[in-house]
């Protein structure tokens, strides 16, 4: 279920909407997705679907030949490049393609003072980490247990869920 809403968010950048809903629930992204129809760019679809395409496929690659695993683990990292690329090149903004735009550059400045454990959004924050968590545990014991078995290697959840931590808290830091 978590992993349906967290795709369902990710139909903004696909169709290329600028003006979505704020709800995290099924109906209310379905409704914004198809109340926005006007705002759906077939330049952005196009380009986010072959990406898309490009990433499935990959991955089929590498399950019917286990020996290529690392053609679909480079492939997130090709398409950011190749995208990025090609949005410089031809100028995708010109051409109705939704693009991010220019990122701050450098570090982000330390927030442990902007930290409240308090208000109306605690309970939101406090389910979307819980389902982000079990989210990322159970893609990173899979991704373990795809290596584990291309290696006859033995995968301990416990030990995946520290490493998993320990990377999380040391990332942020």
């Amino acid at each position: 279920g978590a992993a349906i809403i967290v795709s369902l968010q990710q139909l903004k950048g696909l169709l290329g909407i600028t003006h979505f809903t704020k709800h995290m629930s099924v109906v209310p992204v379905l409704s914004s997705v198809f109340q926005h129809t006007n705002e759906w760019s077939w330049q952005t679809i196009v380009m986010g679907v072959c990406f898309l395409l490009f990433l499935l496929s990959t991955r089929h690659l590498s399950m019917k030949k286990p020996k290529l695993f690392w053609v679909s683990a480079g492939a997130p990292l090709l398409s950011v490049i190749v995208s990025t690329l090609l949005v410089f090149v031809f100028r995708a903004e010109r051409h109705g393609i939704s693009v991010i735009g220019k990122l701050p550059e450098g570090l982000n400045p330390p927030s442990w003072n902007m930290l409240q454990f308090h208000g109306s959004h605690l309970a939101l924050v406090a389910k979307t980490g819980l389902v982000t968590g079990i989210v990322s545990l159970t893609e990173g014991i899979a991704v373990g247990r795809t290596f584990a078995a291309l290696k006859n290697y033995h995968v301990d959840g416990n030990k995946e869920m520290i490493a998993i931590g320990l990377m999380n808290v040391v990332g942020s830091a």
